[in-house]
């Protein structure tokens, strides 16, 4: 698929060790679109790392904090959704930002653009740490 130059590789949901040949992609330069299953931004980000360095994943077998490294450098935004009453709903957004070293490990560092709670009333409110104008994020 690569040699046909494809604007963006969307290979479905990652499950398990094809998670290090999509990385490997994305680490080519090539835009990537997949889904996985996770609590929270941050926990989908760890849980694509885990995949990728599966045993007998492409590039990353046995290597989860390059996978983790390379995954928070080479994909830019993780998007949560959630299902209440039936309906899905996006409740974060998050911009990876690279790892920073705690403990010797690391850590992917998210700059959270949207977060939403629940009020009262089981309304959504969305919290915006971001807006977009133009072409650019402010």
């Amino acid at each position: 698929a690569l040699r046909q130059t494809p604007t963006i590789v969307a290979p479905g949901e990652t499950r398990a060790a094809e998670a290090g040949a999509i990385l490997t992609v994305a680490v080519s330069g090539h835009a990537v679109i997949t889904t996985l299953h996770a609590k929270s931004c941050l926990a989908a980000i760890q849980r694509f790392a885990d995949c990728a360095a599966m045993p007998g994943a492409y590039v990353y077998a046995g290597r989860r904090d390059n996978a983790l490294e390379d995954a928070c450098d080479n994909l830019d935004v993780v998007i949560h959704l959630e299902k209440l009453g039936g309906r899905r709903y996006v409740s974060g957004v998050a911009l990876l930002d690279g790892v920073e070293r705690q403990a010797a490990r690391p850590r992917p560092r998210l700059v959270s653009l949207v977060e939403v709670d629940l009020d009262a009333e089981g309304q959504l409110v969305w919290h915006c740490a971001a807006r977009a104008v133009g072409d650019a994020l402010l």
